[in-house]
């Protein structure tokens, strides 16, 4: 396990449990890029530690590098936009509720660790649209909320 993922945990943090789901629904892969991840990855709290972001699973997104580094260091620099993408959520905001832009496309995370992916046909699984090469950028607009 990498050490941004070992040691104590607060009532914040992501338990191991949390953690396996996630690295399985992301396919160990980075959300944002769709790079590969080592075992252990770093997971993001799409809703910020600093404003209630609990350890659940649709508020865990897995990104590369660190809060500083790679995706996850994007993301905490490029507030506005990570906001817009889905991989920020406001204090109010319920990380299930919110699209977030990923390597699939538009997708709603869940807490049991599924998702469904936004399609021109509306949401659907991944199971229906399969797993692709990552996509290029995100549309303009996120879809509705399912």
């Amino acid at each position: 396990m990498s050490a941004c993922l070992a040691g104590s945990m607060s009532k914040s943090d992501f338990p191991a449990s949390v953690r396996r789901t996630i690295a399985e629904r992301d396919l160990n892969r980075c959300a944002f890029c769709g790079s590969p991840l080592d075992v252990g990855a770093n997971a993001h709290h799409r809703k910020l530690r600093s404003r209630g972001g609990m350890g659940d699973v649709a508020n865990g997104i897995l990104l590369c590098g660190s809060g500083t580094t790679g995706c996850h260091g994007w993301v905490h620099r490029e507030v506005e936009a990570s906001t817009a993408m889905g991989y920020i959520v406001s204090r109010w905001g319920n990380p299930a509720e919110v699209p977030v832009w990923t390597w699939r496309g538009w997708v709603l995370l869940d807490d049991e660790g599924g998702m469904l992916v936004w399609t021109e046909r509306g949401w659907t699984t991944p199971d229906d649209v399969g797993v692709g090469a990552p996509l290029e950028s995100p549309p303009s607009e996120p879809p509705p909320r399912a």
